[in-house]
């Protein structure tokens, strides 16, 4: 509980900082938000292609779809679909 209302004292500290800030500090910083927002995406883009791309190998290797499911923490039709437009799945699979 004490955890939750530092989060809380923390969060309204930063939004009355914000506040303070001139017209010039809010806008850079908004700016800088906008950049970690953005790179924090790139990053999770990444990610997922590179399970997409494990996913791929693994069904190339004929791996259980539910073993992949669990390594990948793909959902399963994600995987289908990528052994659908690889014709790598074969139907006794799916």
């Amino acid at each position: 509980m004490a955890k939750k209302e530092n989060e809380k004292v923390k969060e309204a500290s930063e939004v009355l900082e914000r506040m303070s800030m001139s017209y010039e500090e809010r806008w850079l910083y908004d700016q800088r938000m906008l950049r970690k927002m953005d790179e924090m995406s790139l990053k999770e883009h990444a990610i997922k292609q590179e399970k997409l791309e494990i996913a791929k190998k693994l069904l190339e290797q004929k791996v259980d779809i539910d073993i992949i499911v669990k390594a990948t923490e793909l959902t399963k039709e994600e995987i289908v679909e990528i052994s659908k437009n690889y014709e790598i799945l074969d139907d006794h699979k799916k």
